[in-house]
């Protein structure tokens, strides 16, 4: 009784070094010398199957040289006592081994074991290797020892399965961790890729944008200082042609009809200067072009109303003001198209560093999801105006959000951090000519006057002659204005120039009664040009002219001191009329 107690205890024991062993060389080593040393046996060996299912490999074993080690280090299927063992997966019990003529006993006698019992580690079905014992001084063990030792060797199968769960889950973890590490890394340099490719293609975006309006300008500065010009001049040569065959009704009739061409050819080229790039943009900025805008949306039947918030005025890079010009266009055409509302509002306010653009309607709206998913799902390249549109904001570090919903109208906001100026206060005064004009007063006084220069350089001489200055940068129209003038008696032409900056010189030394004023020009724009005479000599008469003489340039141009605005082709009839009224002189036709 008290053995079968201590056989309990030592299973027991056993059973708490396998479980808590995690490696199983270390749970085999430790519970077989207890068992040993128990039972009086003298070797212990511990095979476990190699992978290729026909071979056992030496895990542990006990009581045998080191020397001898390396030669039962690897047993085939069916050698020795253990390999018959793994063969069979059945127990090889064997006693008295000195009188026996086993011949799988010649490794077992070759160490002196007269008794050797070998069990196999299963798990379920599955062989795991083989546990084995043997005794130098006994020939055999009774039925108890054999019955304990077949107990240890299941609780080791179950110790070893265990044990190599746990390392297969060790080793998945870490395999798992490296998988997850190397995914990471992978997701992280791809996420900086997709980073770089994302910012390349919103700066590509952002150039195309540019690119485009940087070709339309360049063809609207084309048609507009080329072919408008050349149109302008051929309307003066007609209309001193007309002059000359009054005496010929039908010379005059072709003359007429083929001004009329021309005035045609002229206005379609003004539109179509004006769609590719609006001069209003580039000359005054975005909030003027915004109300430029609203006024041609009006060939849509699209009523557009621009609101100001703030009388600040914001400092906006040309390109920033460029591409938020063209996408307000976009979203207002895209009212035209899509809204089914003949009204929309363009509102423009200030939100700290930030400029806010809102495009409103009370249109049928549209699914916000449903158009995103359509989006996504369709090959079609011109579906994409939203995004392009977002890509650019982003471009410019600006943002585009879109609300709308079905029968909701749409809201679009596009908002961009800008810088503002100090607030200037605008007031509107009534001129000698009973127009208005602007005063803008900011701190530090009127930076348009000259210095070193008296007011009296500038002022026209006593003389029935009406001095002429002619300012254009197009040479023929200058020497069409000449011909055109040169006609009248009492006009002397006392100078050219063909830009603002030559205009204020040549102003200075010939002293003109009237100046002839193009708003156009390279450098310094007539506008300028005109502010800077009139605040030295006030005394000076300038008229402008403009193949584009719209309600901005015409504000600008009454603003800077001129005393009008007319259209180029206007001058054959109008130009001279408009020098008698500001001078005051009774030019008459030579000859008439």
């Amino acid at each position: 009784m008290a053995r079968q107690s201590h056989q309990q205890e030592l299973l027991s024991n056993a059973l708490g070094c396998l479980l808590a062993a995690q490696e199983p060389a270390d749970l085999v080593r430790q519970v077989s010398r207890d068992f040993s040393t128990y039972l009086g046996l003298d070797v212990y060996f511990n095979y476990m199957v190699e992978p290729d299912g026909a071979h056992l490999a030496l895990l542990a074993c006990g009581g045998i040289p080191e020397d001898d080690r390396p030669k039962l280090s690897r047993l085939a299927f069916g050698e020795a006592f253990c390999g018959d063992c793994a063969a069979t997966r059945q127990p090889v019990i064997a006693f008295d081994l000195h009188a026996s003529n086993d011949p799988r006993a010649r490794f077992a006698c070759a160490y002196g074991l007269r008794a050797y019992v070998c069990h196999p580690l299963m798990i379920g079905e599955r062989l795991l290797g083989t546990l084995a014992f043997g005794s130098r001084t006994r020939s055999s063990l009774d039925r108890d020892e054999v019955e304990i030792l077949r107990i240890l060797c299941h609780y080791v199968s179950i110790a070893m399965d265990r044990a190599r769960q746990e390392q297969a889950i060790r080793e998945s973890e870490t395999l798992l961790k490296g998988w997850a590490l190397e995914l990471e890394s992978r997701i992280d340099a791809r996420t900086r890729d997709l980073r770089v490719s994302q910012e390349q293609l919103r700066a590509l975006t952002k150039e195309l944008g540019l690119a485009e309006q940087r070709e339309r300008k360049r063809l609207a500065g084309e048609l507009h200082d080329y072919l408008a010009q050349l149109l302008v001049l051929g309307k003066l040569k007609l209309g001193q042609g007309q002059q000359l065959a009054g005496s010929l009704p039908a010379c005059a009739e072709v003359i007429k009809q083929a001004d009329a061409l021309l005035a045609d050819a002229l206005n379609y080229t003004r539109t179509l200067v004006a769609e590719l790039s609006p001069s209003v943009l580039h000359e005054f900025g975005l909030i003027p072009a915004l109300y430029w805008l609203g006024e041609r949306m009006k060939r849509f039947d699209l009523d557009v109303i621009v609101r100001e918030d703030s009388p600040r005025e914001c400092r906006l890079p040309e390109e920033h003001a460029v591409l938020l010009f063209q996408c307000v266009r976009e979203l207002l055409v895209n009212v035209h198209k899509h809204a089914a509302c003949r009204a929309a509002t363009v509102t423009v306010r200030p939100d700290r560093n930030r400029l806010v653009v809102e495009i409103c309607d009370e249109g049928r709206g549209f699914d916000m999801a449903a158009v995103d998913q359509q989006r996504l799902s369709s090959r079609d390249v011109t579906n994409f105006g939203l995004l392009s549109i977002r890509e650019r904001m982003k471009s410019l570090g600006g943002e585009f959000d879109i609300r709308s919903a079905p029968d909701s109208g749409t809201t679009a906001t596009l908002t961009i951090p800008v810088s503002y100026m100090e607030e200037r206060h605008v007031r509107f005064v009534e001129t000698p000519d009973g127009g208005t004009s602007d005063r803008r007063e900011a701190e530090g006084g009127n930076t348009d006057s000259y210095q070193g220069t008296q007011s009296a350089a500038l002022h026209p001489p006593s003389s029935p002659r009406i001095r002429v200055l002619l300012v254009d940068d197009h040479a023929m129209v200058r020497q069409g204005l000449r011909s055109l003038l040169e006609g009248y008696d009492r006009i002397d032409i006392v100078g050219e120039a063909c830009n603002g900056d030559e205009a204020v010189a040549v102003a200075e030394r010939r002293r003109p009664s009237v100046v002839i004023m193009d708003i156009s020009m390279p450098g310094m724009n007539g506008i300028e040009a005109t502010r800077r005479i009139k605040a030295r000599a006030p005394e000076v008469a300038v008229i402008g002219l403009s193949v584009n003489a719209t309600g901005e340039n015409q504000h600008a141009m009454k603003s800077a001191g001129a005393s009008l605005l007319l259209n180029k082709e206007a001058a054959v009839d109008q130009l001279f009329a408009a020098i008698q009224t500001t001078v005051g002189g009774n030019a008459k036709l030579s000859g008439s």
